[in-house]
């Protein structure tokens, strides 16, 4: 056999050796952090059962987006799948394939404010670091809804992670893990409803998932192939020419003040059961951020 012939087998034998023992490094790594359970014990929080309450349960329920993932039934949907995996939103009623059924209160607020489910592991694409400063009284109005929706008989599969997902985890370059980032033993503080920048703030925290933490948008945010990207919140954007009252028919209409309509990614059919209130105080808030260029961290 030709040396060349011998050399370039030696050579893609090592890749092969290389890539395998790579493979393997990348799914041992990750199901340390992917079979992690966290001990967490929540204080108990009331969950009310009047109809007002659970009429503002279900509000909050489509501000902070939950319909998103598990769908406007909550009976849960397949968020991902292919290559990265098989992320599953899980059916959160008592219907077959449900987990409402199994759920106690305390399993539903560990779940909404630390990211970790019944069995004590992190829950995956969970976004519970923007729900960990809820207070009791949302928490506990969004826990009777969802105990209170009809059952939805669906059962979506277990989610798995692929090889990208694992990578990605292990590089730490995307945050598919919110328990891995929550102070789980922070206590919650959250401001009296007014027109408040503090409030503002609080309310904020539903925009940062597709937005940014820093509310700049830009590529690096939640945006999906394909989507226009999160507009910048912050002074430096497009709301730098905007009045209080622009911002409020922009939530409530859809259409900004250029006559631009929002594009299809922006949920503002849900932000627009807002109250009066909380867009005055989240428009605020969007006022005493630093100007950040678009993208910034």
């Amino acid at each position: 056999m030709p040396k060349f012939l011998k050399l370039s087998g030696l050579v893609i034998g090592s890749l092969i050796v290389l890539i395998g023992s790579v493979v393997v490094a990348i799914y041992g790594l990750s199901n340390g952090r992917i079979h992690k359970r966290y001990t967490v014990n929540p204080p108990a929080i009331v969950v009310p059962t009047d109809a007002a309450a659970l009429a503002e349960g279900e509000r909050l329920v489509i501000l902070r987006g939950c319909g998103g993932c598990h769908g406007e039934n909550l009976g849960g949907d397949v968020m991902i799948d292919g290559v990265p995996g098989h992320i599953v939103a899980p059916n959160l009623t008592k219907g077959k394939g449900g987990i409402g059924n199994t759920y106690t209160d305390i399993d539903w607020a560990r779940a909404i404010r630390h990211g970790i489910g019944k069995d004590g592991r992190g829950l995956w694409i969970m976004p519970a670091q923007d729900f960990q400063t809820m207070s009791d009284g949302d928490t506990g109005q969004i826990i009777a809804y969802v105990k209170s929706v009809p059952p939805v008989d669906t059962n979506w599969g277990k989610s798995s992670f692929g090889l990208l997902f694992r990578a990605l985890l292990v590089t730490n370059q995307a945050d598919l893990i919110a328990a891995e980032k929550i102070d789980h033993h922070a206590t919650v503080h959250a401001p009296t409803p007014g027109i408040t920048v503090a409030y503002g703030q609080y309310l904020a925290t539903t925009c940062q998932g597709c937005h940014g933490p820093k509310l700049a948008g830009g590529p690096f945010a939640g945006s999906k192939a394909g989507e226009p990207e999160p507009a910048n919140l912050t002074p430096a954007g497009e709301l730098k020419d905007w009045r209080e009252t622009d911002f409020i028919a922009t939530i409530r209409t859809g259409k900004m003040p250029s006559g631009r309509q929002l594009n299809s990614a922006m949920p503002w059919q849900s932000f627009s059961l807002m109250t009066d209130v909380e867009l005055k105080a989240l428009w605020l808030y969007l006022q005493s951020l630093p100007p950040t260029p678009t993208g910034g961290k």
